[in-house]
């Protein structure tokens, strides 16, 4: 009642932040407790949509590496309510995300035929490794060879995911800058579906097919069959298939699925309805059959095929440029036959251009060809010869978490996707991974340093996520407090060195029994330190007293025992206002 009088009331007579003050008080800030304008980590775990308006690009949703006693957390236990020009947002239902995964107006045979078994889809695969292990399978090993080759290429995805998401590897020569988002990401979890598919349809037709059974280990003659019927057949028939998924009601009913991801990862390209995956699947298939007509079909040559396919497929989709500019124009023949990461980029940002697979032949050939404007110029090298060129790019900010518990190692967005873009729980999946944790302990202790984790954009402001490479009980050995200081205090030295304006310290790195909660750094680098080191708390404060307006003279407000109270109550004492 009486916040409502006072909104009534004259400005003068009632100064803004007085009844801010009283809506924020212990529970921090109305705004987000990391809200100041272009310095922002919105608790992940509040609402599943990304807090960038890029999105991330390479994300946890929050918990591991967040700040688990933030000033949004201890609001949050203490009741708090927002006031009501913060409405609380509503959480968008399975029905909703599902809605924004899918194409803009779904064809026939859009989902995968196990979709409503969601996670439970793999114990189609089960029957491969019962067989493998029971001594069931036939004389090809089929069943093996297929575990086996489906195993290969979810390794395979993975070391590519890794490395499009460690910073010190992909970050310098990115493509796209702009991030990825939580709902791109959901989109892509069934990323994996085709893998089931490939490896059902090539048991099916290893059992009904004549003859296609009893197949040599390894032939040099069937690989390169193999690949000229990729080079000829697959590749024409892609790119004609492929232009005509961009006719517009193709487009809408199944392609525009996979083009929603504007920047892509490099599973991305696995992201197609079930139906166009049925007519990729036919596609891939001639080069193997071909083969096997042509009497060169061997065990090798499926391993080979599928897992160059994925490798290429991978690449053109990973978002970062690592091939090197001077090889194609050493042999300029060669941008003919394979593409790169950037050609293919230009794929999804311009859309209706670079239709071919793998080979640009065929666009050439087709005059679909993205160039400059002299006619001449590829437009895709261009692109490379600018992200091989590239240097880091410098954050306006920098947040420093830190791991949990042991497991929470593997919430890093650089390991497991399907685990990363969720909050973070420990889950029994992961238990017989505790001997690869403790060794990544062992290893951060001995030779870790401060690394990045994701990189964000906050109201186009380039803003990272560090890590110091420490779990939350070594920051209560006594042993420990002096190296960990020493880790934050380098880290400080760093993001001064480059530049940056906002260092804000996470969770225990900021705790008053390791470092005074971030007090001493400031004090031992001295008057030449530049960048701000601020924490979840402080940030707030700052938020906070922003909001009052010149010319206050007397606040009312409570929760004044807590930090942020403190903090607010004493600042604003020091300036001759009545609290």
């Amino acid at each position: 009642a009486r916040e409502r009088e006072q909104a009534k009331a004259p400005r003068s007579a009632a100064p803004r932040g007085g009844a801010r003050a009283r809506a924020s008080g212990a529970s921090g800030a109305r705004t987000d407790p990391h809200g100041a304008r272009g310095v922002g980590w919105r608790r992940a775990d509040r609402c599943r949509r990304p807090i960038c308006e890029a999105g991330p690009i390479v994300g946890c949703r929050g918990g591991a590496f967040a700040d688990p006693g933030g000033p949004q957390a201890r609001g949050r236990a203490q009741g708090a309510r927002r006031p009501r020009s913060q409405p609380q947002q509503r959480q968008p239902t399975a029905r909703a995300r599902r809605g924004a995964a899918m194409a803009s107006k779904p064809g026939v045979m859009y989902d995968f035929p196990w979709e409503p078994m969601g996670n439970y889809k793999y114990l189609l695969l089960a029957p491969f490794a019962v067989a493998a292990a029971a001594g069931l399978d036939d004389s090809d090993d089929w069943c093996r060879h297929m575990v086996l080759l489906v195993l290969a290429r979810y390794v395979l995805a993975q070391l590519f995911v890794t490395a499009s998401r460690i910073h010190a590897i992909s970050g310098k020569h990115r493509i796209q800058k702009r991030g990825v988002n939580f709902e791109q990401m959901d989109r892509e979890d069934n990323w994996d579906d085709f893998l089931i598919l490939q490896a059902l349809v090539m048991t099916a037709v290893h059992w009904v097919l004549p003859g296609f059974a009893n197949f040599p280990l390894f032939s040099w003659r069937g690989l390169a069959q193999c690949a000229l019927l990729h080079a000829g057949p697959t590749e024409f028939v892609y790119y004609w298939f492929h232009r005509a998924l961009h006719n517009h009601a193709l487009y809408g009913a199944y392609h525009s699925h996979h083009h929603k991801s504007f920047v892509t990862e490099p599973t991305s390209g696995s992201c197609h309805p079930f139906m166009e995956h049925l007519g990729y699947t036919a596609n891939f298939a001639i080069p193997m059959l071909g083969t096997w007509m042509l009497g060169g079909a061997s065990i090798g040559m499926f391993y080979f095929y599928t897992c160059a396919f994925d490798v290429l497929n991978l690449i053109g989709h990973c978002n970062w440029e690592f091939v090197p500019a001077r090889l194609y124009q050493s042999v300029p023949l060669l941008k003919y036959l394979v593409y790169t990461p950037s050609y293919h980029s230009l794929h999804h940002s311009r859309v209706h251009t670079n239709f071919c697979l793998f080979m640009p032949f065929y666009d050439w050939l087709g005059g679909t060809l993205e160039r400059e404007s002299d006619g001449k110029t590829w437009t895709s090298d261009k692109l490379q010869m600018e992200a091989m060129q590239r240097t880091y790019e410098v954050p306006d900010a920098v947040f420093l978490a830190h791991g949990t518990d042991l497991l929470s190692g593997f919430h890093l967005p650089m390991f497991f996707r399907g685990f990363a873009k969720n909050p973070y729980k420990e889950h029994w999946l992961l238990y017989p991974l505790w001997p690869l944790a403790a060794a990544m302990c062992a290893v951060f202790w001995a030779i870790g340093s401060v690394f990045t984790s994701h990189v964000e954009r906050v109201n186009g402001h380039p803003v990272q996520t560090w890590v110091t490479p420490r779990y939350g009980f070594q920051y209560f050995l006594g042993f420990e407090k002096r190296r960990i200081n020493r880790l934050i205090e380098q880290a400080i030295r760093d993001a001064d060195r480059m530049g940056v304006k906002v260092f804000g310290l996470g969770a225990l790195n900021k705790a008053e029994h390791v470092n005074g909660g971030g007090a001493i750094f400031p004090k031992r680098i001295g008057e030449g330190l530049r960048t701000r080191v601020v924490h979840g708390n402080t940030l707030t404060a700052a938020c906070l007293l922003r909001e009052f307006a010149p010319g206050t003279r007397e606040v009312f407000l409570t929760g004044a025992t807590s930090k942020l109270g403190r903090a607010a109550a004493l600042w604003l004492c020091r300036r001759g206002v009545r609290v």
